[in-house]
């Protein structure tokens, strides 16, 4: 496949989902959309690498929590809860599924994973929160 057109795929299949993690991230759709197009342009300059490793999608996941990260920084703002509180994997697993509404199945085809590896970082999640904050997640994803 011409190396273009599989980053245009790409780049169309993550942008939302890239954005709405962000944007939870960061709380704000505005910097959600800032960081995704940062990550989409960066990967475009990058795509021939990337689509030669062993996981794209892990790759571009891995770009995507930097840049947050990098943002979170420069804005001086905190983590959220669930980053403050799980390792970055497992945290990403619990808001994607959780605050995102995403099967499990489609956080590990996002973040580059397996769908065994979601399984276990949820569960690892659960166990890590404090009722309360599990409360609240499983009651902010019913809605």
């Amino acid at each position: 496949m011409n190396l273009a057109i599989g980053y245009a795929a790409f780049a169309l299949h993550h942008r939302v989902p890239y954005q709405r993690y962000a944007a939870a991230r960061l709380n704000s759709d505005e910097l959600g959309d800032l960081v995704t197009e940062r990550v989409l342009d960066v990967l475009s300059r990058q795509w021939p690498r990337v689509v030669g490793s062993e996981s794209p999608a892990a790759e571009a996941w891995a770009l995507l929590q930097q840049e947050v990260v990098a943002e979170l920084g420069l804005r001086g703002s905190c983590p959220d809860v669930l980053h403050r509180n799980l390792a970055p994997a497992a945290a990403d697993v619990a808001l994607l599924h959780y605050r995102l509404g995403m099967r499990l199945t489609e956080a590990g085809v996002l973040m580059g994973i397996r769908a065994s590896s979601v399984a276990a970082h949820l569960l690892a999640a659960e166990r890590a929160l404090s009722p309360a904050i599990a409360r609240e997640l499983t009651s902010h994803h019913r809605h």
